[in-house]
């Protein structure tokens, strides 16, 4: 059995060499036709030895696709794009898939074409396509652009080989668009056919993400919808992404969320087993501080991530950072076991997911020796691979894990001196040795010139008290350092002393910390003073900056009030003063009964007092504003 492959090309003298050296051990012939290259493309071709033809291009890709099958003499075709190639674990297999087919008498192969980033490797969604057909005089291709196979004498047969043949597609990275202009290029083939077909669903879809491409929002939600109007769309999986491309169009024109809930709830309604509607679900509840709502729509999609190779899914290459968002979110909600149960599933899938291993690594070092830690590392780590190790560093520093930080430092060579001096030096901080990370940082701020260092060298003088490291110090320093160093309250950058503020905090230095009071409240930095607090789960001192920033404003709306009183609540909650907490979040609810974060730590406060009638009043008055709640209806469920 003879096999054909087929490439047309312009310009392709990048990616053509990927595309060919994936075909060339499995196929008798490769024909590339060529629409009028200006670069080496053709000479690429001919070293991997395929049969160049020139085609004149007439705005028509099924017109040139056919043009190269009727070059081909193999019994099937292998044809892919120029920035496609198959991916080695598919090699082997398309000789075996191909004569399955052929003994099943299909005309058409289904495998899965994943679109990744070739600068970091990642996979961004993945789509079924054909890509390995027969070749038969009755099936060619149809379309200007996005151009489909058909069959003259009725629907071709089609054999799933989703499970085998992987092909990887690198031409919609952010780069390869803005190199080669495919959005414009597709976007002027699109409105000719649009003349000539304004009621095709599947064009306007095509259209849609064209001005999708170019961050056209405002066209691309028009034909967007228009695709929605028509409902005659032929391609696999195209009502789901168009579904995704309106929410992404409504959101990126900032639509109010109640519109933007509107269409999520349509769309599920629509596809209810499509992971990616409740992932979105899940965000917009996050975000409206809905979290027992958005782990029960997080975890419904997690259940569903097998329907996501039937679609044009995202979801299969989000999945780590959705288990790390649902493990936040039941530590938010006091789930410890939980929390961590979803943080080791996400770095199970992707060991390099920081902010998992950050929160992961912050709740064992709460509850087990550093001995049990680097146990539990070892599974998912190699302290000999330099990552694995400047990950884990960097993590315990953040952590203030000390011993841990030290175990993983051993690992590392003087290779990574860089790498090394930074981690030392946050490292004697941590330990109280401050004039030597003082010393450290002082020595890269004068090497680098990184303004970091020098702050991170201030903190270590300030805590050195030492009075002639002081002067060292500031002899180098530019001027708005030299007024942080200083304290005075002119010409200071309000980032520099923000992450000043942020060093003190993480080192509980709190007197030192405290003499930066007046230059916070003068640069108006007490709220972002307090979130730093609340961050490092210094809900006392949080409070007391919470306080004193309601005294200080005097224009903050309603609603950032509110807001602010909720997580006053919290930090009285953590201290175990439940009654204050609910004061405040009675206030609170005064200044925005509509906001749902008021009602979760009533309930919260409510369901752990056991106060079952309380527990009621709070469940009817959320409801009033929130009907659609999941989490309040099972209340009630389990209150009856």
């Amino acid at each position: 059995m003879r096999i054909s492959a087929c490439v047309i090309t312009k310009n392709e003298e990048k990616n053509l060499p990927s595309c060919l050296e994936s075909v060339k051990k499995i196929v008798s012939e490769m024909i590339v036709v060529d629409t009028g290259s200006t670069d080496r493309t053709i000479e690429v071709a001919r070293q991997y030895g395929a049969t160049v033809y020139h085609f004149e291009w007439i705005d028509d890709f099924a017109a040139a696709k056919n043009y190269a099958l009727s070059k081909a003499t193999g019994d099937w075709i292998v044809f892919l794009d120029a920035d496609e190639q198959f991916s080695k674990e598919t090699i082997p297999n398309v000789y075996d898939v191909i004569n399955q087919a052929q003994n099943g008498n299909y005309d058409l192969i289904a495998g899965l074409i994943t679109d990744y980033d070739p600068l970091t490797h990642k996979a961004l969604s993945t789509l079924p396509t054909i890509r390995i057909f027969r070749n038969d005089p009755r099936i060619r291709y149809s379309g200007a652009i996005h151009e489909r196979l058909v069959k003259s004498n009725g629907a071709p047969t089609i054999y799933n080989a989703t499970d085998r043949i992987i092909i990887l597609h690198s031409g919609y990275t952010r780069s390869a668009i803005t190199e080669k202009e495919k959005s414009k290029r597709n976007l002027s083939i699109l409105l000719k056919e649009w003349e000539k077909n304004p009621c095709s669903s599947d064009l306007a879809f095509y259209i849609s993400e064209a001005y999708l491409i170019g961050r056209d929002y405002k066209q691309a939600l028009e034909y967007a919808s228009k695709m929605l109007t028509f409902q005659n769309a032929t391609l696999y999986g195209l009502y789901e992404k168009n579904y995704i491309n309106i929410i992404h169009c409504m959101t990126e024109l900032k639509y109010p969320q109640k519109k933007i809930m509107e269409t999520i709830t349509k769309a599920v309604q629509a596809y209810p087993d499509f992971p990616d509607f409740y992932f979105y679900l899940g965000d917009v509840y996050r975000k409206s501080n809905r979290y027992h709502d958005a782990i029960e729509a997080f975890e419904i999609g997690l259940t569903k991530l097998n329907n996501a190779l039937s679609s044009q899914s995202g979801t299969v290459f989000n999945t780590t950072n959705v288990l790390a968002i649902v493990g936040s979110l039941y530590y938010t909600l006091g789930q410890i076991s939980k929390s961590v149960e979803y943080y080791v599933q996400s770095l199970h899938l992707d060991k390099y997911n920081y902010q998992a291993l950050i929160e992961l690594l912050k709740i064992l070092s709460r509850y087990e020796e550093t001995g049990k830690i680097i146990s539990f590392l070892e599974k998912i780590y190699n302290a000999d691979l330099a990552k694995d190790t400047l990950l884990l560093v960097s993590a315990s520093i953040e952590i203030k894990n000390t011993s841990l930080a030290e175990h993983y430092l051993a690992f590392l060579d003087p290779f990574h001196a860089e790498e090394l001096s930074t981690y030392r030096g946050q490292l004697k901080l941590l330990k109280g040795s401050f004039d030597e990370a003082a010393a450290i940082f002082q020595e890269r701020y004068s090497k680098r010139g990184d303004k970091q260092d020098a702050v991170y060298a201030i903190a270590g003088v300030i805590l050195s008290n030492d009075s002639r490291c002081l002067k060292n110090l500031f002899d180098i320093l530019p001027p708005s350092l030299q007024s942080l160093l200083k304290k005075n309250i002119n010409n200071i950058d309000p980032s520099e002393l923000l992450l000043l503020v942020s060093i003190l905090i993480r080192l509980r230095c709190w007197e030192e910390m405290m003499n930066y009071v007046e230059l916070i409240e003068h640069y108006g930095l007490l709220i972002e003073t307090a979130e730093c607090f609340y961050r490092n789960e210094e809900y006392g001192l949080a409070l007391e900056f919470y306080k004193y920033y309601l005294e200080k404003a005097s224009d903050l709306s309603a609603s950032n009030t509110c807001i602010i009183l909720v997580k006053m609540a919290d930090c009285l909650c953590k201290a175990g003063d439940s009654r204050t907490a609910l004061e405040l979040l009675s206030q609170a609810q005064e200044m925005n009964p509509h906001e749902y974060a008021v009602y979760e730590r009533q309930l919260g406060i409510y369901l752990k007092l056991k106060d079952q009638e309380e527990t009621k009043k709070v469940v009817k008055t959320a409801l009033l504003y929130y009907p659609d709640s999941s989490y309040l209806q099972s209340l009630v469920t389990n209150g009856n």
